[in-house]
């Protein structure tokens, strides 16, 4: 808040002109001293007795204002206190005047307050900081952990895909073939007299694929056989894909070398691959066939 004139001609005026100052009076508040004009206007009193000793130094001064001590002021080369007797006419409360220049304590409580709620609020915020901080090293852990167990189900898929080509080491796929299971059979043939056999039930699938490669000059020891099924068909007029399985692998290779004499028929026969080795040859097969693998060795 600013000063009012008279204020400021005062404090500009010579020390030789320091007695107007015994117009205002003292008062100890807060270890200021504080002087008033009739007014009502404020001065300090260091502003008060710079005018009186102006060669006094800053730390003079901070020691004045806190002292009630006269001879100490006397040995400083100061006047005593010439507005004493007018404190005991006039007691009218300062806190308003101090209000005018500095913070009232109400002003210092409420920025106390305003302190402690930040600081409890920068508290919280260090607290959910170290948790979101404990999540993210917990995520990191769980994707390291994620990622081992994505490599381990990988090994784990590639184990038993090998182990299930494995137990197909020893058949073969016929495709192309048109044959008759033993309940179509047996249906078609209908009853028979008493000692007759049906001439649908005598031929097995077996038998009919082994008469089927016979008719194309492939031989085939039915003693060798340990299996030979139909699979389920796709549609109700696809010829069914037909397993064979033989006592040992020398068998199946024996077969399979002949296999070049179905060109130009319907069938086929083919290794017993898994779906991911049957989508490999697949490509090989397509890769040769177009010519896109002759710098690969096919």
């Amino acid at each position: 808040m600013n000063q009012s004139p008279l204020v400021e001609d005062l404090l500009c005026q010579s020390s030789s002109e320091t007695d107007n100052l015994k117009h205002c009076q003292f008062f100890d508040v807060e270890k200021r001293l504080v002087t008033f004009t009739p007014g009502g206007e404020q001065l300090t009193a260091r502003k008060i007795i710079k005018a009186i000793k102006p060669d006094c130094q800053c730390g003079q001064l901070h020691h004045i204002d806190s002292s009630k001590d006269p001879a100490h002021k006397a040995s400083l080369g100061l006047p005593p206190n010439p507005f004493l007797p007018l404190l005991k006419q006039n007691t009218k409360p300062v806190d308003l005047c101090l209000r005018q220049r500095w913070p009232a304590l109400e002003d210092f409580e409420e920025i106390r307050k305003a302190l402690d709620f930040l600081s409890g609020e920068t508290s919280a915020i260090r607290l959910q900081q170290k948790y979101i901080l404990d999540l993210v090293e917990e995520v990191k852990a769980l994707r390291l952990l994620n990622e081992e167990k994505d490599k381990r189900i990988a090994i784990l898929e590639n184990r038993v895909a090998d182990l299930e080509q494995y137990t197909r080491m020893n058949d073969v796929i016929i495709t192309g073939l048109c044959v008759r299971p033993h309940s179509y059979a047996d249906a078609v043939a209908g009853p028979c007299p008493a000692g007759e056999p049906s001439p649908g039930v005598t031929e097995s699938t077996e038998e009919q694929v082994a008469s089927f490669l016979l008719s194309k000059g492939i031989k085939l020891d039915c003693d060798s056989v340990e299996a030979c099924h139909p699979l389920p068909r796709q549609g109700n007029n696809d010829r069914p894909a037909i397993i064979m399985r033989f006592s040992n692998w020398k068998h199946k290779s024996a077969l399979l070398k002949q296999g070049r004499l179905l060109k130009g028929s319907d069938g086929f026969i083919n290794e017993h691959l898994t779906k991911k080795n049957a989508d490999i040859a697949r490509k090989a097969r397509f890769l040769r066939n177009t010519g896109g693998g002759k710098g690969f060795g096919c």
